[in-house]
């Protein structure tokens, strides 16, 4: 088997919001692997955090900070199937409206199964 090779990305950002819509990597295929890494910044002091899309596994997910300095983000994978090929995009969703969101998904290919190691630093 080939090694995993991330073969497109794209990224976004929304502002006062709880919605994050990024548009399907170029050339999804069924079987690649989908991995996204999304954050949040909760300048309203909700205790925001982000809810695991359907058909999606966490993966990782940390907070620094505290009250109205709460960033949070989450890593979500999954193998991408018929329904994910004929998407354009794939929406993400925090638990309630915060100042700032972002995310990068990305296409990978040459990975069997949705087991990856991911690691994350503050």
């Amino acid at each position: 088997m080939a090694n995993p090779v991330i073969e497109s990305s794209n990224t976004n950002t929304g502002t006062s919001t709880d919605t994050l819509v990024i548009i399907k990597p170029t050339d999804l295929s069924v079987g690649d692997l989908l991995v996204v890494k999304v954050g949040l910044y909760d300048v309203d002091d909700n205790n925001a955090n982000w809810n695991t899309p359907a058909g999606w596994t966490l993966e990782t997910e940390s907070s620094i900070g505290s009250s109205s300095l709460l960033t949070r983000t989450a890593c979500f994978s999954k193998i991408a199937d018929s329904s994910d090929v004929s998407a354009s995009d794939f929406t993400f969703t925090a638990s309630t409206t915060v100042g700032y969101l972002a995310g990068y998904l990305a296409r990978i290919s040459g990975q069997a199964t949705p087991s990856i190691n991911i690691a994350e630093s503050d």
